[in-house]
């Protein structure tokens, strides 16, 4: 079975030339669990099958699968999901897939999925459609292959190779897709098609509703405290009052503006920020620091204003482009503390990471958001790069 599946992707990479990278560089195995990968599968890298399945597939419509496999891994597909509903998303990813590979020439397979409309769409554009379902949004067939979550290919095949993490799948998928590009090969009317895929795949995603959620989600506070009487159990009479956890009161949020900053990275920072006031329903504290704390501003979310650092006319009103001591946050903080406040819930510094360090973990929780340039770790906290 090896052998017919390596013939298939010798005759993948001659008829398309353009693909040959990337179907030289994400790995094929053999499914060791039949249930779990009844066809095809793939995390986002490797690329699993059935042997059975592949045994009884005609050679035309194995080399399709192959395609279509690279293809999901290539664009980054499942990476690209986010908290999108997973049975749309595996639908609109896969009309969009073979969409693309008809246009490289491929015969469909029959009952493989595909539409009339979604030519030229990328899947996020298609999955939007899905959504709400009218005659311009029809489609017809079922899925070819198991789409995997990340983890989701262990114990389906004996693979001692570990799934890349999200950071390296998408460098990989940056080189891979810049090849494919730049290749002579590459159909003339398809190259404009893709360009919008290419980049959604090549670029980094910060979903600020769940990222937020995941990241507030453990910042709940251990002071429970009671509320009015539960009404549901009063037709019995019984009174108890109801008790809860109290959501975080307070994050802080601190904007590097100094001067190894570019005007391209503050302005990423600027729609981060953006999207975080958007998100959050907390008290959010805004810091502007080079060496030292050039402004202090409160924001309340529920308060609707333009984008925050621009004035009317577009202009950036930051302060700063001094030099970079990234302490001067957690020094504001810590002050703040000294004269009787309580401690932020939370600190999310937006900084390429240039400058002095502090040396202690805060007691409060961290999260950085770096451009994909910075060049160095940070020393404690998790950590977002943007592009």
């Amino acid at each position: 079975m090896r052998r017919k599946i390596s013939r298939a992707r010798l005759r993948l990479m001659l008829d398309q030339p353009f693909l040959a990278s990337a179907v030289a560089r994400f790995p094929f195995m053999e499914a060791t669990d039949a249930e779990r990968c009844p066809t095809f599968a793939t995390d986002g890298y490797r690329i699993i099958y059935n042997p059975a399945f592949a045994a009884s597939c005609m050679h035309e419509k194995l080399v399709f699968i192959l395609a279509h496999e690279v293809l999901h891994c290539l664009f980054g597909h499942l990476d690209r999901r986010e908290t999108r509903d997973l049975e749309l998303w595996n639908i609109a990813a896969d009309l969009a897939v073979n969409s693309l590979l008809v246009d490289f020439g491929f015969a469909l397979p029959e009952g493989a999925l595909h539409a009339v409309w979604n030519r030229g769409l990328t899947v996020e554009e298609i999955y939007d459609r899905l959504q709400t379902p009218t005659s311009n949004s029809a489609f017809h067939g079922q899925a070819l292959d198991v789409h995997l979550p990340p983890d989701g290919s262990q114990g389906l095949c004996n693979d001692p190779v570990s799934v890349p993490s999200p950071a390296e799948r998408r460098r990989l998928r940056s080189q891979l897709l810049s090849e494919m590009r730049t290749h002579p090969g590459l159909p003339g009317n398809v190259r404009g098609m893709i360009e919008e895929d290419i980049r959604r795949a090549s670029e980094p995603k910060v979903d600020w509703k769940a990222l937020v959620a995941d990241f507030v989600s453990g910042l709940r506070r251990d002071d429970y405290r009671l509320y009015p009487f539960n009404k549901k159990h009063v037709w019995r009479g019984i009174y108890l009052p109801s008790y809860g956890v109290p959501a975080p009161q307070r994050l802080v949020a601190a904007v590097d503006t100094s001067g190894s900053i570019s005007i391209k990275d503050l302005a990423r920072f600027l729609v981060e920020l953006d999207r975080l006031r958007g998100v959050t329903l907390c008290r959010l504290t805004v810091l502007e620091f080079d060496t030292v704390i050039q402004k202090v501003t409160e924001i309340d979310p529920a308060e609707e204003g333009g984008a925050f650092g621009v004035s009317e006319d577009g202009r950036f009103t930051f302060r700063g482009r001094g030099g970079t001591d990234i302490r001067a946050p957690f020094d504001w903080i810590a002050e703040q503390m000294r004269r009787g406040e309580t401690p932020p819930d939370a600190l999310i510094v937006l900084t390429d990471g240039f400058g002095m360090m502090p040396e202690r973990t805060p007691d409060y929780r961290i999260l950085w958001i770096a451009p994909q340039h910075a060049a160095r770790d940070f020393p404690f906290g998790r950590v977002v790069r943007i592009a």
